[in-house]
């Protein structure tokens, strides 16, 4: 269907016309045909990039310019509400009948007010939150509503966030019954039950823009999940890189995934090397210009320096180690189709309702946007780049450390940790204990264990503050209209931030709230007679008339009016108690400022116990308050603890006690209680002196150090989310996470190198990231062996990797093959095919199994195709074909070093680059380098000709593996051994041949000599001769053959 043919405006059909839309695809036409412009209600679900957006651009602009209605716009984060609204925006140039230009508005924050200003716009975007908020105050606006645009409506399932959505829109129609509903989603598996509850129909397809297509590759091809293969060219040695080198080849681009951000770094730089020599002389220039830009960009580092090189060669890494201003100029250098292949490390992420420390107060992690501010490891608040989300079905690990609220991630996230040890010294007469603490290091949370530091940074970042400023007064009127002077108008344009104003901002946050009519009132109790007259003097200093209220059970309330002061306090400090926070213009002041908020806060809602456990405790329904405080008191130099009473009944002293909500207290205890309560409180300490030691945690001019009480795991399904963070590439919650910035960029394919993560110390572990279905078969069925066994594969996968299977491998017929790898997983569905034979197979629906094809010719099909009556293909006997065997064959790659010329290590740049200075190149490094420069491996091992291990002798190799090799290799066999012993520098072999016969021994001498190695010979009473020598690498290479 062409866009032409829409009976929408025509202003619409030719701005879209401008941008290049000229007809529908599949699934906007099926909406288009399901009613949606004729006002029908429908749940659309169809695939990213299927152009689902369109549809409601359409659906709106037909509501606005011909129904002269009013659309909103619900998305689940601010960040998608703000990516929409700039997309929106360029509907501004379209004209209303009214001749009035068409508007769009955005609200994502201040749950408590009810926006009265978003009725002067058409289109309306906001959060389901906010939207909930907007009902809550009952918004005027919200009944000329005509159309309801639900994004990501899969979201009704998740349990924390669904039911916002669900009561939004069900208020909804029940305030505009005739009020058409549009729900988008990519992933909604019930389409048609949402649209029977939404009273809507439904268009549910696969399509997509560009077909996606999954594969496994092995052996030089990649197999597709619907039996398709395709040969890739081996010209690298690394598969990964094969493959995008055969995407490129195609006029593509490949993205790399890779299992740590060290593997990246490698894997763009190999794909530099082999990417370099395929680009133009102009994409040469243009990479060039790119690198330079990288070079002058930031703060240079080897790390830049090393992006610089790759990007100059077509190629590049992308990890949260880059700073964001490289991984930007990566990014959009990959868009351009500049780089053609980039290697990446998989994103973590955190569960929705975790609270990050941000600017102004802690956030959920969910409702942060570009340009918010977070705190991070270095001290400092920096900007939100970019957030990001995603689904997740699996476990996530919960962390509770002492001091703090729990916090929950996804197990791979990581976390900033350090390890302390104990160490004692005991002499005569003393003994003496102290703890010693490693580096911070980054560590993924399934790996932290009970007693491990996590860190909690101190705030350094300072502004010195001196006024805040009140808002604008705005008319004052009464019944007879507007007035001019009054005596509740301020005289002043802002608040001086005097030692006694920022008391009272504390005793605010504490006990005082505001009124709709401009009241300011303080609650406090008759007996604190000083603190009221604290309070008044200060509300008479800055113009104001208090007045005081007693009432039953020793109540007070200090009132003053004042529309100006009441707005300026709730803008600051937050509306209501549950809302209640701290200026983040005050946490940013110098302690000795900061220290007058606190002493603020704690005479009203804090109190010091003087018996028992003496502590200074400050209790709060706010959670943000009671994090910020905990921040604050960090920042001023306390160890400070924070829990949380949950809501409900509890006992105390026999009193049953109703908490209506969650109660949290913030508490300073331990020998630093008796410098808090002089410094901060600035009360007499004599009756704190000698209290214990507070020695859990740990506190120095950076972090706050504390120790981890519980690690536990739990299930959870829903979406997760993600924050790429400027500068220091890190966030805080509870304690310092790692924003793991991932890449989210097109692509003509995507590799995934491994579906496993190392990790140093850790070893391998899936990630939980690829959820691809992989073709499997149940444990019990059979599978042979090269040696003709029938082993199942439950057993292989777990015993015997590294043995042989049998394997058909094209052009070579029936061969066997290492195991190099298993994986496990659940599946839902088995299909079973019988032969002729007697033979029977189960796998999962998806395995592919060779069959005849209609051509006669072998093909892969998947079993849940085969049909009865067609041919399955069965092996009936196992050619073995000859192969020259090389030296390098039986050396051991990682542990051998080739001295000596090499023809293209000649060049000392060359060597340099790819041997990190190392005098002597790894067997490892050479062969890779080799096979990127297409030798094969006879040209190159025909220039390897001196080998070494770390330590020892060198060993000659002779071209070829010649007679005299294999008869030593006899001779020990019969008349020998070898001795595999261990000192201080590692495993050493010792090689022994023991005859009668001299002339036997002389030739094996003769053989060892050869080889560059120093026998010796010795003999015997008994007229035996032996000849011995020492060699870690003749002594690997023999014991291959079982000796």
């Amino acid at each position: 269907m062409k866009i032409s043919e829409l009976s929408i405006d025509k202003q619409v059909i030719e701005l879209l016309s401008q941008e290049g839309l000229d007809e529908l695809y599949p699934p906007q036409q099926h909406a288009i045909e399901a009613g949606v412009l004729d006002g029908k209600n429908l749940v659309l679900a169809s695939p990213t990039a299927s152009g689902k957006t369109l549809v409601a651009e359409l659906c709106i602009l037909q509501h606005v310019l011909e129904h002269r209605g009013k659309a909103i716009y619900l998305a689940p984060l601010r960040a998608l509400a703000s990516e929409k609204f700039k997309e929106f925006q360029r509907y501004s140039a379209i004209k209303k009948p009214s001749g009035d230009h068409v508007r769009a508005g955005i609200s994502t924050g201040d749950y408590d007010s009810s926006d009265p200003w978003l009725g002067r716009y058409d289109i309306i975007l906001c959060t389901n939150e906010k939207a909930d908020s907007l009902l809550r105050h009952k918004a005027p606006w919200m009944s000329e509503l005509t159309l309801v645009v639900a994004d990501e409506v899969h979201l009704l399932t998740e349990q924390e966030r669904g039911p916002t959505l669900e009561v939004v829109l069900t208020r909804l129609t029940e305030i505009n019954p005739n009020i058409q509903v549009l729900a988008l989603s990519a992933t909604v598996r019930n389409a048609e039950e949402v649209g029977s509850w939404l009273k809507a129909g439904s268009v549910t397809t696969d399509w997509r823009p560009v077909p996606l297509r999954e594969g496994i590759y092995h052996d030089n091809q990649v197999q597709f999940r619907d039996g398709a293969s395709r040969a890739i060219l081996s010209g690298t040695k690394t598969p990964s890189l094969d493959i995008a080198l055969d995407v490129m080849s195609t006029g593509g681009q490949a993205l790399i995934f890779t299992e740590t951000r060290r593997s990246a770094v490698e894997m763009g730089r190999k794909a530099s090397v082999a990417v370099k020599s395929r680009l133009s002389k102009p994409e040469e220039r243009a990479l060039g210009t790119i690198a330079e830009r990288i070079l002058s960009t930031g703060e240079k580092t080897r790390l830049s320096e090393a992006l610089a090189m790759q990007v100059a060669g077509g190629a590049g890494f992308h990890h949260a180690g880059l700073a964001g201003t490289h991984r930007g100029i990566v990014e959009d250098a990959f868009r351009d189709g500049r780089i053609k292949v980039l290697a990446a490390t998989p994103t973590l992420c955190l569960p929705a309702g975790e609270e990050i420390f941000g600017n102004p107060a802690p956030i959920a992690i969910e409702k942060l946007s570009s340009h918010d501010k977070v705190l991070t490891h270095g001290n400092v608040f920096e900007n939100v780049i970019a957030p990001t989300s995603r689904w997740y079905d699996g476990p996530l690990v919960k962390i509770t450390p002492w001091f703090q609220l729990p916090m929950r991630m996804t197990p791979e996230h990581n976390v900033l940790r350090v390890i302390r040890k104990r160490h004692s010294l005991h002499t005569r007469g003393t003994n003496r204990h102290c703890w010693t603490y490693s580096q911070p290091e980054w560590v993924a949370a399934k790996n932290l264990s009970t007693g491990d530091l996590v860190l909690f940074p101190r705030i350094k970042e300072e502004h010195n503050l001196q006024c805040i400023d009140l808002s604008e007064q705005g008319p004052l009127s009464n019944q007879y209209g507007v007035v001019g002077k009054h005596w509740s108008r301020l005289k002043i344009a802002s608040l001086e931030l005097t030692p006694q104003t920022l008391e009272v901002l504390g005793l605010f946050l504490a006990e005082g709230y505001t009124g709709r009519q401009g009241q300011v009132m303080f609650a406090l109790n008759t007996k604190e007679t000083e603190l009221t007259s604290f309070v008044t003097n200060w509300l008479t200093t800055i113009g104001l008339r208090p007045s005081v209220i007693d009432s039953e059970r020793h109540r007070r309330v200090i009132r003053a009016c004042s529309k100006q002061l009441a707005e300026t306090l709730r803008a600051l400090c937050g509306q209501g108690a549950v809302e209640k926070r701290i200026p983040h213009q005050l946490v940013y002041l110098p302690n000795k400022q900061l220290a007058h908020v606190v002493r603020g806060m704690w005479r009203g809602d804090g109190d010091v116990t003087e018996s028992g456990a003496r502590t200074a405790r400050y209790s709060t329904v706010s959670r943000g308050l009671a994090k910020q405080l905990f921040a604050v008191l960090v920042k001023l130099g306390y160890m400070a603890t924070i829990k949380i009473n949950r809501a409900g009944i509890t006992s105390k002293q026999g009193l049953a006690i109703t908490h209506k909500r969650d109660l949290y207290t913030v508490s300073v205890s331990g020998k630093q209680l008796t410098r808090f309560i002089s410094d901060i409180l600035r009360v007499k300490s004599n009756k704190f002196v000698g209290n214990r030691e507070f020695n859990r945690g740990y506190l120095d001019s950076d972090y706050y150090y504390m120790p981890i009480r519980t690690v536990e795991h739990e299930p959870y399904q829903g979406t997760v989310h993600n924050l790429e963070v400027n500068g220091h590439s890190s966030y805080v919650g509870s304690f310092v996470v790692h924003n793991s910035a991932g890449v989210n960029l097109p692509a003509r394919a995507v590799v995934i190198s491994s579906y496993e993560r190392y990790e140093a110390g850790y070893g391998r572990y899936p990630i939980s990231v690829l959820e691809y279905k992989q073709f499997c078969l149940p444990s019990e069925v059979p599978i042979t062996l090269d040696n003709g066994l029938s082993i199942p594969i439950g057993r292989i996968v777990k015993d015997r990797v590294g043995d042989k299977v049998l394997s058909v491998s094209n052009p070579h017929g029936v061969t066997s093959k290492p195991i190099t790898g298993y994986f496990e997983r659940e599946a839902d569905e088995l299909v079973e095919v019988g032969t002729a034979i007697g033979r029977t197979l189960t796998a999962t629906p998806e395995h592919p199994v060779l069959a005849k094809g209609a051509d006669g010719a072998p093909a892969w099909v998947p079993i849940q195709s085969i049909r009865t009556g067609d041919y399955l293909g069965y092996a009936r006997e196992v050619p073995t074909p000859e192969r020259q065997v090389y030296w390098v064959d039986l050396l051991p790659q990682k542990m051998t070093y080739v001295i000596g010329p090499i023809g293209f290590f000649n060049k000392k740049s060359t060597f340099k680059s790819y041997t990190s200075g190392r005098r002597n190149p790894s067997l490892s490094v050479v062969l890779s380098l080799g096979g990127l420069l297409g030798l094969n491996k006879r040209e190159l091992v025909s220039q390897i000709r001196l080998v070494k291990s770390k330590w020892g002798k060198p060993l000659r190799l002779p071209e070829a593996i010649d007679e005299g090799f294999m008869w030593l290799v006899g001779i020990i066999a019969s008349d020998g051994h070898i001795k595999k012993s261990r000192n201080i520098r590692g495993d050493y072999y010792h090689i022994r041949v023991f005859n009668k016969n001299r002339g036997i021994i002389e030739k094996a001498k003769l053989v060892l000599r050869r080889l560059g190695c120093h026998p010796r010979i010795t003999s015997r009473q008994d007229q035996q001769f032996t000849v011995e020598v020492g060699s870690n690498l003749l002594g690997l290479m023999i014991s291959q053959f079982g000796i």
